[in-house]
């Protein structure tokens, strides 16, 4: 394996460089119930879930796919309280098998997939509720709104949820919680958008990096910025080929 390096030298990098628009299909969107969850609960007399069925899309879900996934709206944790909780989580699954609220790893076929997020025990009882498959969509302040996220192999489903302790009492009062899908059928890596990833991509990327701005075929790690923690997995990306 041939070793790839490089140096960003902000006196030979150009300041030429060339962003386009992402290539994108338009999302889908679909409502969501707030106190419908997959997690591990207190005998909520709550929903089993919401259930996203890939099947369902106007455009095709497949194994390697980058979605971006978006939060949309928000909910109240009680009547009470403002309508203002933004949070959301998600598990891939290759069913729509759920078992009962009592059990920790309810979605039977559940996938591992993204950065893992940790959920707190049950507001009622303390009981444990974080699995290893799940990952963070949204934050509940609002910073974090949607994720980028490969689907992986087998995934033909995925169940959504409140990253909550407790689930009975939320509340949608104006129902805009919700959720949209958007395929991006960008090459990530290709900066340069010739179509491959290769040595041609270097100096658009070292440009990005040195002198700030977005784009997502920068984007290499998916985390909503163009920095050096961008660089090894952009470097493994030249290497592959």
């Amino acid at each position: 394996m041939a070793n790839i390096s490089f140096h960003l030298n902000s006196a030979i990098v150009p300041l030429v460089l060339g962003l386009v628009v992402s290539n994108c299909l338009i999302a889908d969107e679909f409502d969501l119930d707030p106190q419908a969850t997959y997690l591990k609960t207190f005998a909520d007399p709550v929903p089993a879930g919401n259930l996203i069925d890939f099947s369902d899309m106007s455009f095709s879900i497949e194994e390697g796919n980058l979605l971006c996934i978006e939060r949309l709206g928000d909910f109240s944790k009680n009547r009470n309280c403002p309508d203002n909780r933004k949070d959301l989580i998600a598990v891939f699954s290759a069913s729509d098998t759920i078992l009962p609220n009592n059990e920790l790893n309810r979605v039977v076929d559940a996938i591992n997939a993204g950065i893992d997020v940790e959920t707190l025990p049950t507001f009622d009882g303390g009981l444990p509720t974080d699995i290893n498959e799940d990952f963070l969509v949204a934050s509940a302040d609002g910073q974090k709104t949607s994720v980028k996220i490969y689907v992986p192999a087998g995934a033909q489903y995925l169940f959504l949820s409140a990253r909550d302790t407790r689930f009975f009492d939320n509340f949608d009062p104006n129902r805009n919680y919700g959720v949209s899908f958007t395929r991006i059928d960008d090459l990530i890596g290709d900066v340069n958008c010739d179509g491959n990833i290769d040595l041609l991509d270097v100096m658009p990327f070292a440009n990005l990096i040195l002198f700030g701005g977005y784009e997502l075929k920068a984007d290499v790690n998916l985390d909503d910025e163009v920095n050096l923690l961008d660089v090894d997995p952009f470097v493994e990306l030249l290497v592959a080929g």
